[in-house]
């Protein structure tokens, strides 16, 4: 679910994620273009996103989706065991295929959001966003081309 932002905080977000573009290419030796713009969304008590890669391999999938390298996910709030103020239970992100060894090819790496932090991946990493318990679960997402 994106989250209606004003074009002011879109443009601020933007310019700081592209003050990162030379980082993100040298930390995964590719060349990036530019970025898509940022999208804020929002996971309430329930919600959840199923595995998927961000770069669409499917000739149905468009332009955009495929030209993805590098995804980006700033968490603006934490989640935590216990509900707390403007926290979140539930809602983490699992990343799959991190290590090379096919042994552990479907074992998820769990990531648990903390307010402010920022979290650059390939684009080509399956992933997933677990269903948020309680609270609500705030993000910026933007993908590197």
């Amino acid at each position: 679910m994106e989250k209606h932002t004003s074009k002011a905080t879109k443009t601020l977000i933007n310019d700081k994620l592209s003050s990162i573009k030379v980082e993100l290419e040298d930390y995964f030796d590719t060349k990036l273009s530019r970025s898509q713009g940022p999208k804020f969304l929002y996971y309430k008590e329930g919600d959840f996103f199923q595995r998927h890669y961000d770069k669409g391999m499917s000739s149905d999938n468009p332009e955009t989706v495929k030209e993805r390298k590098v995804s980006t996910v700033i968490f603006l709030n934490s989640e935590t065991d216990e509900l707390e103020n403007s926290s979140y239970t539930g809602g983490s992100l699992v990343i799959y295929g991190v290590m090379k060894d096919p042994r552990f090819k479907s074992y998820g790496f769990r990531l648990i959001g903390a307010t402010g932090m920022l979290l650059a991946f390939r684009s080509d990493l399956l992933h997933e966003v677990m269903p948020v318990n309680e609270g609500v679960r705030y993000t910026v997402v933007d993908w590197f081309v």
